[in-house]
């Protein structure tokens, strides 16, 4: 017999947001679980999205998954308001009418839901009860209130300065000083409550669409950049794990040399690790996000996977990647870190190039 691992399985790669929604956007309501179904029928056990991260929008990227704003956070623009009402958080008449769009235009998307899941979040705060008691272990979870406490303080921050990037804050809120951090959890304490609630939310929704996948057994496969976005809670708060001068700005970022898709070649300008400072601790940053993507996902692929190996690195500041060098990753001392705090995982592994003069064992 062929083990499980060794089977041919054919499968869908279809990222939620291209369901075919209500409101301008694919989410995790009905028409997730009816696409599961047809899988199903087909005989497909395999569901492949893309990162499931808040994109962007400061990044130049409006929408991308890869230019996420978070490594950890769900993005809350997938969360079906016909599932909040199914919970008693929104009314059936204070849903908007349909939008029907060919194309996701995520301003306009966002000005439709935001306002209406902040308004479900914050009656779900105001409401005793099963949800809400739900809502206080999740905000509990020890391998959840890290990372959602960073990214709350950081949207509360990004909210209430209009600034390109956290670099651009006031140095005590840039620099994390414990005063000014309290200062803001106390001034933006309803928005930093709303902001975890409507995470929970997300979550409850996608477990919800997880747990049907496994019923009908599919295999939902997550895609985890490599890399992470610049202006994100994960920069901002883990600062020494990442390649950054002084007042915080990157002196190498990300990209790949020329070769047959570029000439020059792509200059892809996400801050690059510092993989010394990482192994340090034990690669602790990665471990955590390596757990979150398996309480999200029976598997995933992470992308740029040979970066672990190698990784070009380019001049912070140039114009294209062609000038950078290539510098050795954290190799089989990342994979030893990992394996000891998550023990065998599911990791997919892009097959594009040659790993060249670096190479690893896992």
């Amino acid at each position: 017999t062929v083990e499980a691992s060794q089977r041919r399985r054919a499968g869908v790669l279809l990222h939620p947001t291209s369901l075919r929604g209500p409101h301008g956007i694919g989410d995790l309501g009905d028409q997730a679980i009816a696409f599961l179904d047809w899988l199903h029928g087909a005989g497909c056990t395999l569901w492949q999205v893309l990162p499931l991260v808040p994109p962007g929008r400061k990044s130049g990227e409006d929408g991308s998954p890869y230019s996420g704003q978070d490594a950890n956070c769900g993005n809350t623009l997938l969360i079906s308001l016909e599932e909040l009402v199914k919970d008693g958080l929104l009314m059936e008449n204070e849903l908007p009418d349909p939008l029907d769009m060919e194309y996701v235009e995520f301003d306009t998307v966002a000005n439709l839901k935001e306002p209406l899941i902040a308004k479900a979040a914050e009656r779900l705060l105001q409401s005793p009860g099963e949800l809400r008691r739900q809502y206080d272990e999740f905000k509990k979870n020890p391998d959840v209130s890290g990372w959602l406490e960073d990214a709350a303080l950081f949207a509360a921050i990004d909210n209430s300065i209009n600034a390109v990037s956290w670099s651009e804050w006031p140095e005590p809120l840039k620099d994390r000083h414990p005063g000014a951090l309290k200062d803001i959890y106390e001034n933006q304490k309803d928005f930093i409550e709303n902001f975890m609630a409507q995470q929970f939310l997300f979550e409850k929704q996608w477990k919800r669409v997880r747990s049907h996948a496994q019923k009908l057994g599919i295999s939902i496969m997550g895609d985890m950049p490599i890399y992470v976005g610049y202006h994100s809670a994960d920069v901002w708060a883990n600062r020494k794990s990442f390649l950054l001068d002084k007042n915080g700005f990157p002196t190498f970022v990300s990209g790949v040399p020329p070769d047959a898709f570029s000439k020059t070649g792509q200059l892809w300008n996400s801050p690059l690790y510092d993989w010394k400072s990482m192994e340090a601790d034990g690669f602790a940053w990665w471990v955590k996000r390596i757990k979150r993507a398996l309480d999200l996902y029976d598997e995933f692929r992470i992308d740029h996977f040979r970066g672990l190996a190698g990784f070009w690195a380019v001049p912070s500041g140039s114009e294209v990647a062609m000038f950078g060098s290539w510098r050795a990753g954290p190799r089989n001392a990342f994979f030893d870190a990992l394996f000891k705090a998550v023990g065998r995982i599911n990791i997919i592994a892009e097959d594009l190039v040659n790993t060249g003069a670096f190479s690893f064992n896992c």
